[in-house]
């Protein structure tokens, strides 16, 4: 496992740099859409570039490695994206190219991996031609639909709690990564989720209430990413990753009634407490199997049925 202390102070790097650019940048223009989403993006990518400079992580090139794709293409396309939509007069555009970047990021991170392409001989590939594009499809539609659902929840109580269980979300995501046999990975995402955590508390004091999507789709492109590697390339269960994924959408329930009756902030302290119990599930839960692995006899695993798997079941 990597140094605690070097990933606590990596975190608390991200968090305050990622609050003071927010708050610089949104100081004199709080009530600015535009601003508060240029607070946004600049403060995720200054956070995370700090955080992940405290940890000693240095990306490669050419990217060869997911981790390198991530650092080097995925996230850069999705802060590149946010400039954009700040310039683009026509939101449905803007969204198009969130979604683009959102939706690609799989194919980006398994590229040259062995469930695309045949590294031990030809026909040795983990998912065949037909259905590689059709599993790559599925999951840039979840992701897609979950961002989307995200960014309408924001829209319709807007407010710096849906980043903050989106922060929680990310949070999790990497500690349970990091337990799946991935640390790197896990150690990656803990300065995207404090650099959200550190906007979000930014914003709700400064920005109360003005609207922004950057916070949705950078989290939501980080997650997916996260997820995918720790499912992909480490050994994060299926049933993790889809509880990961779909956590941040029980905010959602604060909407529904008799809870919608409620005011702003019960609501928000709702939504915090249903994103923040579910991701607790999830990591204890990956807690003990990693206690369990390490400290228990040796046997060998199971192995979770692949996708492809599910996929053919019954054929």
């Amino acid at each position: 496992m990597p140094d605690p202390l070097v990933m606590f102070k990596a975190m608390a790097l991200a968090f305050l740099a990622s609050a003071c650019t927010f708050s610089l940048l949104v100081w004199r223009k709080r009530s600015s859409p535009a601003w508060v989403s240029l607070g946004w993006t600049v403060g995720f990518a200054a956070g995370t570039a700090l955080g992940l400079w405290q940890i000693g992580i240095r990306p490669s090139w050419p990217p060869l490695e997911d981790r390198d794709r991530l650092l080097l293409l995925v996230l850069p396309a999705a802060v590149a994206a946010e400039f954009a939509a700040m310039v683009l007069s026509r939101k449905p555009l803007a969204w198009l190219l969130r979604l683009f970047v959102l939706g690609l990021s799989a194919r980006v991170l398994l590229h040259q991996s062995s469930y695309l392409a045949d590294l031990s001989g030809p026909g040795t590939r983990e998912w065949s031609p037909r259905t590689a594009p059709g599993i790559l499809a599925g999951i840039a539609t979840a992701q897609c639909l979950i961002m989307v659902a995200l960014d309408r929840l924001a829209t319709r109580a807007p407010g710096a709690s849906h980043a903050l269980a989106l922060a929680i979300t990310l949070l999790g995501a990497s500690l349970t990564v990091m337990l799946s046999g991935y640390a790197t990975a896990g150690e990656i995402g803990l300065s995207p989720a404090l650099a959200v955590a550190g906007a979000a508390i930014a914003a709700g004091i400064l920005a109360g209430r003005t609207p922004s999507s950057a916070p949705i789709a950078l989290g939501a492109v980080t997650l997916s990413a996260l997820l995918v590697m720790g499912r992909f390339f480490g050994q994060l269960s299926t049933t993790a990753a889809l509880l990961l994924a779909f956590a941040p959408l029980a905010a959602w329930f604060g909407e529904f009634p008799p809870l919608a009756r409620l005011g702003p902030r019960p609501r928000a302290g709702i939504r915090i407490g249903l994103v923040t119990l579910i991701v607790a599930v999830v990591v204890s839960l990956a807690a003990q199997n990693f206690a369990q692995t390490s400290h228990g006899p040796a046997q060998s695993p199971t192995p979770e049925p692949s996708l492809e798997d599910y996929l053919n079941y019954g054929r």
